[in-house]
């Protein structure tokens, strides 16, 4: 007898699939691009920052190695003088307001061999003026590409201007002065002296006993100097050099056009002059 039996389909216990396919949803498009967004803003930010870091500190130190070597300067040449031979006057006017004032003091010392020289006696012997002052040179436009509008303080200063320059000049007032001659006197008025130069490169005149000129400090936006102005104090001259970051500043304002007050570095410092008649004992 045969005996029948049936087949039936058989089915694996594991049924083996194709690869998986996945894919990117449009919401996490959307999320990946807003961190990404985010990320690049992040950076640009702190791009920004950072340059605008650099330039301030590359601006500054700029303007304070500029008015350190005018206060170099000035302070060297006050060492060789008396405060009673010391003047101070408002300086010349270059485009609105006074460009800054105008200090002046005659010196004992040599030109030549740096040292101060006295009489017989022990008297100071006076040899040379020296001026100071600042001032905006002629040839702006040519200079700098465009011209300062310039515009007083509520002092009369001119105070939008930045590219001043601080002169100084040696002046022998004639006769010359030599090792026999009598002291030389301190100048009564030094309005001759207080030209504007043609450019920034200093240059001589026909100004009566000129000896010497150079330009001490450049970028200069005020001189400013003082006569014992505290009477604790009854020998001090005090002095301020003031320089704009011109470099940063023109990211925000038109240089010439306004206020630089809060792109203004100052160096302010107070002299002593030290020289001195004979002590009587």
């Amino acid at each position: 007898m045969s005996r029948g039996w049936s087949q039936k389909a058989r089915f694996p216990l594991f049924r083996t699939k194709g690869p998986k396919t996945s894919g990117i949803t449009v919401a996490e498009l959307a999320v990946g691009f807003t961190v990404f967004g985010i990320l690049m803003s992040l950076l640009a930010v702190a791009f920004i920052s950072s340059r605008t870091i650099w330039e301030r500190a590359s601006s500054s130190s700029t303007t304070q190695l500029g008015l350190r070597k005018g206060f170099v300067s000035i302070a060297q040449d006050l060492q060789g003088t008396d405060f009673s031979s010391v003047r101070v006057a408002t300086g010349p006017i270059s485009l609105t307001g006074w460009d800054g004032d105008v200090l002046w003091f005659r010196s004992a010392v040599d030109p030549t061999t740096g040292e101060i020289v006295r009489t017989a006696d022990g008297h100071p012997l006076w040899q040379r003026n020296i001026i100071y002052y600042s001032v905006v040179p002629n040839q702006h436009l040519d200079l700098y590409g465009f011209l300062c509008r310039g515009s007083a303080d509520l002092s009369g200063y001119e105070s939008q201007c930045p590219h001043k320059i601080l002169v100084r000049k040696v002046v022998d007032n004639p006769p010359a002065t030599g090792p026999g001659d009598p002291p030389e006197e301190v100048l009564s008025d030094v309005t001759p002296y207080l030209t504007r130069p043609a450019g920034l490169a200093p240059s001589g005149t026909a100004q009566a006993g000129l000896e010497d000129v150079s330009f001490e400090s450049r970028g200069l936006l005020s001189f400013r100097a003082e006569l014992a102005p505290n009477p604790q104090w009854p020998g001090e001259v005090r002095l301020q050099l003031s320089a704009a970051r011109e470099e940063e500043a023109r990211r925000s304002v038109a240089i010439g056009q306004a206020s630089l007050e809060q792109y203004t570095d100052r160096f302010s410092f107070s002299i002593f002059p030290p020289v001195q008649g004979p002590v009587t004992p």
